[in-house]
């Protein structure tokens, strides 16, 4: 192994901006989850999101197999870090000399600096992300890595992209302050952290002891397939598109580099776009997940500022056996002119233990 020029520091899963992020709430949905079910083998997760319950499970049980599912490609390449392909052996030195080499970069003119740089990124950074991205994909094609060790170097890649991203936390668009200094007349113009160099760690994941089925897919298509004691549902619960606001990260990981349009430098996403997103789809396609489920206990949980109402999806859950309802009140900040403006929400967490 190569002098590394800097210690290589870690991450662990729930160190990333994320909408809808359960991190806050996890201690006691775990907790209710425990108190109902007892001991968890087999738990899936429809709609994992950060993937922090499908963690929590994990480090609590770590005998259970897990079913870890979303949408986005780029999340399904965190969890094939975080949870998955424990057949395939690791070169943890391989990729700590990577990341080290990949730390020291200059980057290069490509696809990300072209279209992204100056806007979700400084053009030094953008140009970093060219070279780190181009090289991961060469590498990977001359089969100087596995997949487990390519997902590992892009879970790598998306969480420090996230920290030097000119955003709020997501990217359905970008800060329009590039340039300027972090504060003006005492309003949040931009995170000093946008300047910084963009700098890789490693992924602080334990190797499971059961073989986990990662998965990227509709989940009413899932529920069809899969059968577990335990199901969790955590599905978006208002019109704001997941592949909208996460796109950039999309887009670099899966490195078809399509063209983009607009402001927003968006590719052509119909086909990643949620029902649960959609007022007329919404009740339907939550509706049938309910029926297709194979499991022992479902929990669902939702936001009183979601699309469904409480009692709509509590009429829905009662026809599949008994409901029990706990209400986790939790503050939300909404941004607006670089202020936070501090409002109490509820989650509402649907316990369902099946006929």
């Amino acid at each position: 192994m190569q002098n590394i020029v800097k210690p290589i520091e870690t991450f662990n899963i729930q160190n990333r901006k994320y909408l809808g992020s359960k991190s806050n709430l996890l201690a006691p949905l775990l907790k209710i989850m425990i108190d109902r079910v007892g001991e968890i083998y087999s738990f899936a997760d429809l709609f994992a999101g950060t993937g922090v319950v499908a963690e929590g499970i994990k480090k609590i049980f770590p005998d259970a197999q897990l079913v870890v599912n979303d949408i986005l490609f780029s999340n399904y390449i965190i969890y094939q870090a975080f949870f998955g392909c424990n057949n395939i052996e690791v070169s943890v030195p391989k990729i700590y000399e990577l990341i080290d080499k990949f730390n020291q970069v200059d980057g290069y003119y490509g696809y990300v600096s072209h279209n992204f740089g100056g806007c979700y990124f400084t053009i030094e950074n953008a140009k970093i992300i060219d070279e780190i991205r181009d090289t991961i994909e060469e590498i990977y094609k001359k089969r100087e890595i596995n997949f487990k060790e390519k997902s590992i170097l892009l879970t790598s890649l998306i969480y420090s992209i996230d920290k030097c991203a000119n955003t709020c936390g997501q990217y359905d668009s970008y800060l329009k302050h590039l340039g300027s200094k972090s504060m003006v007349n005492g309003i949040h113009k931009i995170d000093n952290n946008v300047y910084k160099k963009l700098e890789m760690k490693y992924p602080n994941y334990a190797v499971s002891k059961n073989k986990n089925l990662i998965v990227s897919m509709d989940a009413n298509i899932l529920v069809e397939h899969i059968h577990t004691q335990v199901v969790y549902i955590d599905p978006p619960y208002n019109t704001r598109q997941y592949i909208d606001n996460y796109h950039i990260l999309e887009n670099i990981v899966k490195w078809n580099k399509p063209e983009v349009y607009g402001k927003t430098k968006k590719f052509k996403r119909d086909l990643l776009k949620s029902r649960y997103s959609q007022v007329k789809y919404a009740e339907l396609a939550f509706r049938m997940l309910i029926k297709h489920i194979k499991a022992e206990h479902i929990f669902v949980s939702y936001n009183s500022e979601g699309l469904l109402e409480r009692n709509e999806m509590l009429t829905i859950l009662e026809k599949k056996g008994h409901v029990d309802i706990v209400e986790l009140p939790y503050n939300v900040f909404g941004n607006g002119a670089g202020q936070s403006k501090k409002r109490v929400v509820t989650e509402y967490l649907f316990y369902l233990k099946c006929k």
